[in-house]
């Protein structure tokens, strides 16, 4: 018996046709079964964590330190930094009302124009933050604004260094400054190429599934680090040379107080967006997290307050320029010869001297009698 199973082995090749035979059907995929490859596509929604490719060494480091990408967008850090945006946009409103006001006035003073053109992009990106950031539903409309997002804030950046740059501009070439609309094509066309070019050649950056803006887990280096460390290095370095050139041309400079105040606001602005950058990323990638939600909340709060108290004139200098306007024009009454009335009551020997000053005092100058009748 068993020989004979073994022949019938050695003939029809498998066992198995021994054990259940079947004369009728004879398919070559039954009796010799072969394993097939199929490979089965997989994407960003497929796959459990997203952030587990393409990311290099800074990714990584990011990866590592603030954990993968949150999906429930409607954590307590979410909502953090949506009352961080809605209490800076207040302050926003009210600089952006009081610099055009202040323009109409003043006509061509060009510091109040560039704070215009800050306030504009601060009061654009935190619009579009606050109504756009956490809608990633339409593909299209979120990678929009990710992308308008991402050049609001480039083109901040760039408004606050160019702020810096015109101090010292103005310092250097008194006689002939370069011409306002260079600055305005530098601080809204150059970040248009560079958000551009950064959409081009390095789109995985932005995120569009969780949330609408720039991801901190893919391709920072190139979208957020060095940006950021050139245009902090360029202000803090003009900031610094802008200061001792003021030192030194301070007598021929009719304001120098203005010169350091735009200086040094420069110099604290930019730095603190960029935090406020950094923190706004990392609140919506780890919406559980509410330590960079708060530091959000403080930073935008203290920046946009900051520019609308300390950028434009306060009352109190205004009120002292009035001050020194009132004394100027006291100088020149005091120019004037004084006017002087006299009254003479019924005694002719007494007199009485009413002497009115410069500031409208009133001297009143007693003549001693004098008395011409000579003793019998």
């Amino acid at each position: 018996m068993i020989e004979a199973l073994c022949n019938l082995r050695r003939v029809e090749g498998t066992i198995d046709d021994a054990i259940f035979p079947d004369p009728i059907v004879r398919n070559e995929k039954v009796l010799n079964p072969r394993t097939e490859e199929y490979t089965i596509p997989l994407t960003e929604s497929t796959i459990i964590d997203s952030d587990l490719h393409d990311r290099d060494v800074i990714d990584s480091v990011m990866y590592i330190y603030f954990g993968g990408a949150s999906r429930g967008l409607h954590g307590a850090g979410s909502q953090i930094i949506i009352v961080g945006a809605v209490i800076a946009l207040v302050a926003q409103f009210l600089t952006l009302a009081s610099s055009i006001r202040r323009i109409k006035t003043h006509q061509g003073e060009e510091p109040t124009i560039i704070l215009l053109n800050v306030e504009i992009a601060l009061t654009l990106t935190n619009l579009i933050f606050i109504l756009g950031v956490q809608s990633p539903g339409n593909h299209t409309l979120c990678r929009i604004t990710a992308v308008s997002l991402y050049y609001l804030h480039l083109v901040t950046l760039f408004w606050f260094l160019l702020s810096s740059l015109h101090c010292v501009q103005s310092v250097i070439r008194i006689e002939k400054p370069f011409k306002l609309y260079i600055f305005c094509i530098c601080g809204w066309i150059l970040p248009l190429i560079i958000a551009l070019l950064s959409y081009l050649f390095n789109e995985r950056s932005f995120e569009t599934s969780s949330y609408c803006w720039v991801s901190p887990l893919r391709g920072i280096l190139f979208s957020y680090i060095l940006p950021v460390i050139f245009l902090c290095s360029v202000c803090i370095v003009t900031t610094v040379y802008g200061l001792r050139r003021v030192t030194d041309a301070a007598e021929e400079l009719d304001d120098t107080y203005s010169h350091r105040k735009l200086l040094r606001i420069s110099a604290v602005s930019l730095p603190l967006f960029s935090i406020i950058w950094f923190t706004g990323m990392i609140s919506l990638e780890n919406s559980s997290s509410l330590l960079f939600s708060m530091i959000y909340l403080i930073s935008n709060t203290v920046l946009n307050w900051l520019l609308f108290g300390c950028w434009l004139p306060t009352e109190a200098s205004q009120w002292k320029d009035m001050d020194e306007d009132y004394y100027d024009d006291d100088e020149d009454f005091d120019d004037e010869p004084v006017l002087v009335k006299r009254r003479f009551d019924d005694q002719p020997l007494l007199s009485e001297l009413y002497e009115y000053g410069a500031q409208g005092q009133l001297y009143n100058l007693r003549i001693e009698p004098i008395s011409i009748i000579s003793a019998p």
